[in-house]
Formats: C-alpha cells, structure tokens, sequence
C-alpha cells in the first residue's frame, strides 16, 4: 500500500524533444534526487512510495506522463501565480486519493516552501519530510552521493559475511566479487 509521497523537483535541463518526465529532465542535481529516492528512500520504505515530480508548467506530474520540453521556472512566477501553482499541486496531491502517511521533498525551496506551508496549513494527516533543506546544490549533491555510496557499502559489506555453506569455494567468491549472481 503507498503510504509516502516524494516530490522531487524537476530541472532547467532538458531534452529538445518530447519524453516521459523522468527521461525528459536533465539536470544533474535531479538524476541525484532520482537515484536517491529509487535507491535509498524507496527501499527504506518498502517499496511503497510514489515518486512524481513537481514542475512550474505542469504542477505534479507522474513519471511517465509525455511532455513537451518547456522554459519555465518558479523563479518567474510572481507572488500570486505561486499561490495558484502551489493551489493547483495540493490540488494534485488531494485527487490522487492515496493517504499518505508521509511527503518527502526532494526539491529547491522555491517548490518547497509554498507546498509545505499549504499542506501543513490544510491540517494534512502526513508529515512533511525535507533531508535536504538547508542545503545548497552542491551541498544536496555530495549528501545524495554519500548516502548511495554508504549504503552500497552496507550492501557489500552484509554480502562479504553472509554465509553460503551450499556453495563450494569457486561459488562463494564469484557471488562475492560479482554481486548478485546466479549458481554456475
């Protein structure tokens, strides 16, 4: 059952041509968010979260929606557009009728801040989530990579102790230097 909802901010860089929002993106902060939230946040809740992507054009958007590329930013929107977009996000989020235990933001505070303040404000039953507020893009970047990075590391470390008594000797160093193997 989804029981979390990450919002992850799309990117100035994009393709010249129509694709699904994942593909469509280019920016290298959201491939990070994209990787972290599949790797990291997605395991941490057993696979049920929904992952979607906010966008100034579109508002929310799921993964694989085909869109035309776009130059359009928040940063451009004055006070009131902002309130109309984060309006029309929550607005998004309520008509996914999922209940949601928790929101994780995975974007810049020009998308956070008017969503979080709507959402808390709307008495939501969820907690809001932001492991990288506060964090400048470089910042958010190396927090992102380290965390995949330790986590490959648990992984590496949970199979180098993990005992295989049904494989002979050959086995056992074929799956621990190669991964996830298959019995040859």
């Amino acid at each position: 059952m989804i029981n979390q909802l990450i919002l992850i901010g799309c990117s100035k860089s994009k393709l010249d041509h129509q694709r699904p929002a994942y593909c469509l993106y280019t920016g290298d902060l959201f491939k990070k968010q994209m990787q972290y939230a599949d790797d990291i946040l997605q395991p941490a809740n057993q696979y049920n979260s929904k992952v979607m992507i906010l966008s100034a054009k579109h508002g929310l958007l799921e993964l694989d929606k085909v869109i035309k590329p776009y130059d359009l930013s928040l940063n451009d929107f004055n006070a009131f557009e902002l309130s109309l977009w984060s309006s029309k996000v929550e607005q998004q989020i309520n008509d996914l009728f999922i209940d949601f235990k928790s929101v994780v933001f995975l974007a810049g505070k020009k998308y956070r801040e008017p969503l979080s303040s709507l959402l808390l404000s709307s008495f939501s039953p969820f907690k809001i989530l932001e492991p990288l507020k506060g964090m400048g893009i470089g910042l958010q970047k190396q927090f992102i990579l380290n965390a995949i990075y330790e986590k490959k590391e648990l992984l590496r470390d949970s199979a180098k102790n993990t005992i295989l008594p049904e494989l002979n000797a050959f086995e056992k160093k074929w799956i621990l230097t190669y991964g996830k193997g298959i019995r040859i």
